[in-house]
């Protein structure tokens, strides 16, 4: 797929809510659907989240706040 079909299919997917699950599945995006925004340091779910520990968020977050 070429860059503007992406484009294209990103603004066909994103116009119509029936189809904002197709922005992930279809044009490589990750998706999580549990209410993720992707930003762990807020999170409440990071203890039990299977891939916090992937993306590494600890390495940012203040270790004193605890």
């Amino acid at each position: 797929m070429t860059f503007e079909e992406r484009v294209e299919r990103f603004e066909k997917y994103y116009n119509d809510p029936e189809q904002h699950y197709k922005i992930f599945s279809e044009l490589g995006f990750s998706y999580v659907d549990d209410g993720c925004d992707g930003f762990c340091p807020n999170c409440e779910q990071k203890d039990s989240c299977e891939t916090y520990a992937e993306i590494g968020w600890e390495l940012f977050e203040d270790k004193d706040s605890d």
